[in-house]
């Protein structure tokens, strides 16, 4: 099937026509319909008065449950259009004397259809949301107790919808299950009768598996069957959506995504459409605490995405390509290695899970150092500086930074931030310059006094053991205090669009590293490095004579290029900020 494009800026119309073609026909949805458009409330209840009207998008019926679904590109307001989606759903739910299938009727489901959509028990609301700026808002459902549907609330923010896309681009019409799992749907649910998997075990009791030899765990050597495993499995990936409804602190995924090459050689050269075909290593997944060993047999429940794949996901999923036939799938069984980590919370689940995949890819293809970074602290539960740089990227990139959210490559589903420029990479602005702001490190590498240190980022030297969320509020503070006259002053490279350096993870580094050498060097406040920038951009001005356009533009051969790196970008901000050096830096 013919991958689907995205969404990007479709809205209206448009945007209903796209999520039909991926409900129906991407995730196979047969029994997707659209609304029939606006309807007449007193169509509904003849004591409600003319001109109030009720609006669905769309209908899913999946068994016994029907899916109401809204699809919105609109900004602001986020939550008035949420509860105006409740208010709209809990009406066609429980208004009026009408029956079931004179409802369904009403809004478009067609007549050879009716009987089984008037057979719901079950319901639930997908509230999908497209516009960039939905990202960062947090909506859960008991923040609207005054609608019974809003238990049944499920929304979807841009990224999830996104990744459900690419999933579905990878492993189609399997995609469905995590967008199942995420709307708290089971096997059961769709008509599964066995409630469990009873399997037969080898096992090996209280090993520690970890490098320090602090995680300890029951292991279990099984023989799975392909399908069923396939239903069952998830990855907890970082920029997926298998934790996106539990709670918060649980919200914590740690793999990069699914490969298409890497699929399709597993897939033709390995597989090669043959059940007899099974791979000579396990395949690594994490249990839950829902599963249990009576004694005999391991018993899992069956949840869709209920299984954590540690390592092998390209091996389970090559089976879902294309190539691979249905007969195929029903009949190859794999061997798993099934951890049970004798902690008692998810939380500590995921953690261990995490530090497992690590170890596992540490020894085999390196673990990216950008994602290392982004887990280190909330999953891993690290607290050296690496963790914490990694948790300040991360929470001025989800909004906590008004000057630097949305601008960060902390996801492989968005290549470009929210300037439309390529989004900014991490690893360098981390270890060249981050680290060493928050350590209290100046430009010519020598720590700096207590004084100094509380004078500028309010911490003393043992405040990254003592006291680490301080350390990082602190550093987030001041980054979206500096950032904030960066993109104020040389407001031209800070647009949309802008064909500028400054938009790179060099001058980024370079601008922090100017931030340590006025903070530490030159005893400058944050509260004043306003009007030193504007010296700056004084002095970068007479070199690049922009008009209204970028000081850093990425034609202007007078400027370093970034791939000269962090400290030719850095020596010419210096130089141009420093007049008495600006001689010294053009001679060399």
């Amino acid at each position: 099937m013919a991958a689907i494009q995205p969404f990007g800026d479709l809205t209206g119309t448009s945007l209903e026509l796209w999520f039909a073609s991926f409900l129906k026909e991407k995730l196979d949805f047969e029994d997707y319909y659209p609304s029939a458009g606006q309807i007449e409330l007193n169509q509904f209840d003849d004591k409600i008065p003319s001109g109030h009207h009720l609006e669905i998008d769309g209908f899913v019926l999946i068994n016994k449950t029907c899916v109401l679904c809204e699809y919105t590109s609109e900004g602001g307001k986020f939550r008035d259009k949420i509860k105006k989606s409740l208010k709209n759903a809990q009406t066609f739910i429980s208004t009026g004397s009408l029956s079931l299938k004179e409802r369904f009727r009403l809004v478009g489901i067609p007549e050879n259809r009716i009987d089984d959509f008037e057979e719901v028990t079950n319901w639930r609301l997908a509230y999908f949301g497209t516009h960039p700026e939905f990202e960062n808002r947090d909506f859960r459902s008991n923040e609207f107790p005054e609608y019974q549907i809003a238990k049944e609330l499920k929304v979807f923010k841009p990224d999830q919808i996104e990744y459900l896309r690419q999933l579905s681009n990878l492993i189609g019409t399997f995609a469905k299950n995590e967008f199942l799992a995420a709307l708290g749907l089971s096997p059961i649910d769709l008509g599964d009768t066995e409630e469990s998997l009873s399997l037969d075990y080898i096992k090996a009791d209280g090993k520690y598996i970890t490098e320090i030899g602090d995680v300890k765990a029951d292991l279990y050597l099984v023989k799975l069957n392909v399908l069923q495993l396939l239903k069952m499995a998830r990855v907890s990936r970082y920029e997926g959506i298998p934790l996106l409804f539990e709670s918060a602190e649980l919200n914590q995924n740690y793999q990069r995504f699914l490969k298409s090459e890497k699929l399709e050689a597993i897939a033709s050269k390995f597989i090669a459409n043959n059940r007899r075909k099974t791979f000579p290593n396990t395949i690594t997944i994490a249990l839950s605490n829902d599963c249990n060993d009576n004694g005999t047999k391991l018993v899992i429940p069956k949840k869709f995405s209920s299984l954590d794949i540690i390592d092998g996901q390209h091996r389970l999923f090559g089976y879902t390509h294309e190539q691979i036939s249905q007969q195929v799938r029903n009949e190859s069984e794999v061997l798993a290695t099934a951890i049970k980590f004798r902690v008692e919370s998810d939380k500590e689940i995921t953690q261990n899970a995490a530090r497992v995949f690590c170890e596992i890819n540490s020894s085999q293809a390196k673990v990216q150092k950008d994602l290392l970074y982004l887990i280190k602290y909330d999953v891993l539960g690290d607290r050296d500086f690496p963790a914490l740089a990694g948790k300040v990227i991360l929470d001025c990139h989800k909004g906590l930074s008004k000057s630097l959210a949305g601008l960060f490559l902390i996801s492989s589903l968005r290549r470009k931030n929210r300037l439309n420029v390529p989004s900014i990479q991490i690893t360098e602005i981390i270890d060249l310059d981050l680290i060493p702001l928050m350590r209290g490190i100046d430009t010519c590498n020598i720590t700096v006094s207590p004084e100094i240190l509380g004078k500028t980022l309010g911490i003393d030297s043992t405040t990254h053991t003592t006291n680490p969320e301080h350390l990082c509020k602190q550093t987030l503070n001041t980054l979206d205090q500096y950032f904030s006259y960066v993109s104020s002053v040389f407001r031209f490279d800070w647009v949309s669009n802008a064909e500028s350096h400054l938009l790179t993870a060099t001058y980024f580094s370079a601008f922090i590293r100017l931030l340590r050498y006025l903070l530490y060097e030159e005893d400058v406040v944050v509260s004043n490095i306003r009007k030193e920038l504007e010296t700056l951009k004084t002095k970068i001005d007479e070199i690049t004579l922009p008009s209204k356009s970028p000081s850093f533009h990425s034609l202007n051969k007078e400027i370093p290029h970034p791939n000269e790196g962090v400290e030719v970008a850095y020596q010419f901000l210096k130089g141009r900020y420093c007049s008495n050096f600006a001689k010294e830096v053009l001679e060399v």
